[in-house]
């Protein structure tokens, strides 16, 4: 066989139109030729029916409704755009039926299909380059006398590394996936941003809250460079049968069951260190409730141990769960104030170092430290408030009255939730102050 070398792939115009040297040519010898052939389209009638071709080699048609010069004939796929994938294909196809859909009941092709065709790329100057990695393919010999598969594919430890790889762009590609496995049916693609404007008599605001970020005391509490020190929340996903462990209770830097576990009561509430002065009213419960789950959880006697300044069990009964934790569980409730944590040089324990109530220092040794992070509002909600004129206390939640907890300082806007001060999910509000009546009409 005679090959000749491909020395232009596009014309001047960005249309498909291969060029070839004709006198470069190659010879190969072969015992059996498969000859892929190509398609393309017959373009021969678009000139009788005075059908414009674009500068790609395809028929002319509009980019939303698929539209043609003649009305009433739509163009699609590899006729309209070129040469692309079947999943293209198949859009073209969805649109046009559309289209044609709209042309036939006499509506406005046009309304409410417009699309915006930018896209924000993600940033990757601070992303290592990762190569591919490797497809596995059977051997020249293996694949004689046979019809066998030659690509392999990847195994599981090979398939997690290729999707490591992923930078997230957060480019759709439309293969309409999301929307089959929604068994609510709530995915639509075609949705468009509305902005509406309505009136109403009040407005309750519950905007939730963050978790408090230990990261910047970071010369305190080592969150951040040892990975047996973590928060109350990643411990929880621990002991969560869908997290990383699938619930046994292993340690994240050798996956060792731990002996000994420390919980730090008061990360970031009651702390003069990062200003938040208040009780997030949640942290004690949450840490009791989680030593007594992870004293369950293992396999081994675990030594689990809360460090805490008061123990505020806010809720009825949540006393008796205390008492329970203590008594018939045996968690240990050490009265105290946290000097410093030190990773053990040479392991990956962890060692505290604090002052009881009577003001002696001891210090002990532990697998993991579980910081009990408290509650805080978020630059959102600081940022709504800002918008809507409201005031804020000094830790940014709403500012309310003693007698009217509720009623922001805006007339008609009432907080609830975190917004308007740290609880738990079971403590009641009280009922706003009712509005003044309206004047009596003449």
């Amino acid at each position: 066989m005679e090959f000749k070398e491909c020395t232009s792939v596009f014309d001047e115009k960005g249309a498909f139109n291969p060029q070839y040297d004709e006198i470069n040519l190659v010879t190969m010898e072969a015992d059996t030729v498969i000859v892929a052939i190509g398609q393309a389209a017959d373009l021969s009638f678009a000139e009788k029916q005075n059908i414009p071709t674009s500068r790609k080699g395809g028929l002319s048609a509009d980019r939303i409704t698929l539209e043609t010069p003649i009305n009433g004939v739509f163009a699609g796929g590899d006729l309209f755009y070129g040469h692309r994938s079947v999943v293209e294909a198949v859009e073209c196809g969805k649109d046009a039926a559309e289209s044609i859909h709209r042309y036939l009941n006499g509506l406005d092709l046009k309304e409410g299909r417009e699309k915006d065709w930018s896209y924000e790329k993600p940033d990757i100057d601070g992303e290592s380059f990762i190569p591919r990695t490797p497809i596995k393919t059977t051997s020249m010999k293996e694949r004689r006398g046979n019809f066998n598969e030659t690509t392999i594919g990847f195994n599981e430890q090979e398939a997690r590394s290729e999707a490591e790889r992923c930078v997230r762009c957060g480019i759709c590609s439309e293969c309409y996936q999301c929307v089959k496995v929604c068994l609510a049916e709530a995915i639509d693609h075609d949705q468009k941003t509305v902005e509406r404007e309505i009136q109403v008599g009040s407005v309750i605001l519950c905007p939730g809250n963050d978790v408090f970020d230990p990261d910047p005391y970071e010369d305190i509490y080592h969150h951040d460079a040892h990975p047996n020190v973590m928060t109350s929340l990643e411990f929880e996903r621990i002991l969560s049968a869908s997290g990383p462990t699938m619930g046994h209770l292993l340690r994240p830097s050798d996956d060792k069951e731990p002996e000994k576990i420390a919980w730090l009561q008061c990360v970031g509430s009651r702390d003069s260190q990062c200003g938040n002065g208040y009780c997030s009213a949640v942290c004690c419960m949450y840490a009791i409730k989680d030593a007594v789950i992870a004293k369950e959880h293992s396999k081994k006697e675990l030594d689990a141990s809360i460090f805490f300044m008061d123990m505020r069990t806010y809720g009825k009964d949540y006393e008796k769960y205390y008492n329970r934790a203590k008594e018939e569980h045996g968690v240990r409730f050490i009265r105290s104030r946290i000097h410093t944590i030190d990773p053990v040089s040479g392991t990956d324990d962890l060692s505290i170092k604090y002052f009881d109530a009577v003001g002696e220092m001891h210090e002990d040794t532990f697998d993991i430290v579980v910081l009990s992070t408290g509650l805080v509002i978020n630059k959102e909600t600081v940022k709504l408030a800002e918008r809507l004129g409201l005031s804020l206390n000094q830790y940014n939640f709403a500012a309310t009255n003693t007698f009217t907890p509720v009623s922001t300082s805006r007339q008609g806007v009432y907080a609830c939730g975190i917004f308007q001060g740290p609880k738990t999910s079971r403590v009641p509000l009280p009922r706003p102050a009712p509005r003044p009546a309206p004047p009596d009409r003449p």
